[in-house]
This record gives structure tokens, sequence and C-alpha cells, in this order.
């Protein structure tokens, strides 16, 4: 008893350890340890458990050279769904935009694909709300599919923006980032 509340451990639920954690390898969304307890009120008691939960992440980093290099068809060709038309929606930061978007644009004709680019301020005091409507809105109008993925090209603001943009959109939509600084690389890209 802790603090006038009892706790139950697994064992004293009857559950073995091994048992117990046979079932979180079978269901990995199963918590590992649940702790339930019974809490006296003035009217009553209430039973509460509390579940942790240890899921597995797994996600495959790919780095490439020359990734808007004409020869390289990878940024168009990646999480292409079948039976769609082959377009892309890029976010880009301003800065890379200013240095990089005349051959982002070129890259995509070459490749012949359909893009939407939204360039998009890469300063931290730009990471609003209201940047997430913009880029929502323009996801709306350009009509993405569940399975189309959403491209960001800047530091870590962006690729941080949009990553948050992307799941309001839809669940489960493919976000692919290019992070274009140290920062972002290590840290907003993973």
């Amino acid at each position: 008893m802790v603090d006038g509340e009892e706790f139950a451990s697994p064992a004293a639920q009857g559950i073995d350890r091994t048992d117990f954690e046979k079932l979180g390898e079978k269901c990995a969304r199963a918590p590992r340890n649940v702790f339930i307890r019974t809490v006296g009120l003035k009217n009553g008691c209430r039973k509460e458990w509390t579940n942790y939960y240890e899921l597995p992440v797994e996600y495959t980093v790919e780095s490439y050279q020359s990734l808007f290099s004409l020869d390289n068809d990878t940024l168009a060709t990646r999480f292409m769904p079948e039976n769609c038309p082959r377009r892309r929606f890029l976010v880009v930061d301003d800065k890379v935009d200013e240095l990089y978007g005349e051959r982002i644009r070129k890259y995509f004709d070459h490749v012949k694909v359909e893009c939407r680019i939204v360039v998009i301020p890469g300063e931290e005091e730009n990471k609003r709300f209201a940047l997430v409507d913009q880029i929502f809105e323009e996801l709306c109008d350009f009509g993405l599919h569940r399975r189309e993925p959403i491209v960001a090209v800047g530091g870590g603001v962006v690729l941080d923006v949009v990553g948050f943009t992307a799941s309001l959109y839809r669940r489960g939509v493919p976000y692919i980032r290019v992070p274009t600084t140290l920062l972002a690389i290590v840290d907003a890209s993973v």
C-alpha cells in the first residue's frame, strides 16, 4: 500500500511474468506492466490502472547524393502509389527556394511529375498555426490522396511544421523529409 492506495502487481493478479512478457511480444501494443489499484473514496471506491507501453519504433533513413540531379529519379518515384497520377506536393524553405528553386522545378519537369510547390519561411518565429493552416489549405486545394507523400525540403522548422500538418491532413500519409541543415539532419529528420 502506498499513500493509502493498494497496488496489485501482475504476480498478485495471478499473471506469471513469462506469460506476461509473451503477451507483450505477441501484441506489440500491449502494455508491458499494468498496475491496478483500489482508491478509497468517501462515496465508495474506485478501481483504476496505469498502462506503460513500450512501442517499437522502426524507420529507414535513406541518404542520397545529388537528390535533384536529372539522373536521379528517387524523389520522383519514392512512395509513388500505383494507379495514381504522377505528382508531388512539396513544401520548401524560402531560403532553399532562393538557392535551388529553379533546379527543383526543372527536376520535376524532367521526370514528368506534376508538382505543387509551397514556399514557406523557415525561421523559428514562423512556427505558428497560421503557417500550418496555409499548408493545410494548399493540401486540400491540391487534393492529395492518402497514399501520396508530402515532401518537406528545408531546415528543422519547415520539417516540424510540415510533419505536424501532415499528421492533421490524413492519418498515415507518407511524409518524406529532405533536411538541408545539419541540425535538421540529426534532429528534425529522424
